[in-house]
């Protein structure tokens, strides 16, 4: 495995970290509450989601070795469309 990873290395060439860049992607749930409680004993523990819209928001965001670069909001979950898009529009003319 060393020898294949210095092979790698190797053909790889001097490649600048400058170049680098990670997309990266986080999201929340408007409805998330806690799972698990205290209350006295024989009592019922009620939440209750203040903005529960019941929606996911979801954050995604190039980072670059000298900053974040083109932030996008989503007002639902990723997909392979959404994601597709975000590249074109906001990823590939800022990055």
């Amino acid at each position: 495995m060393a020898r294949a990873r210095r092979r790698w290395m190797r053909e790889q060439g001097i490649f600048d970290p400058a170049h680098l860049v990670f997309i990266d992607e986080t999201a929340a749930n408007t409805k998330m509450l806690r799972l698990y409680g205290r209350c006295r004993r024989g009592e019922r523990l009620i939440d209750r989601a203040p903005q529960g819209r019941w929606k996911t928001m979801t954050f995604v965001a190039a980072l670059r070795r000298n900053g974040m670069r083109a932030p996008s909001t989503v007002d639902a979950s990723m997909n392979a469309a959404k994601f597709l898009a975000y590249v074109k529009t906001v990823f590939g003319p800022d990055a």
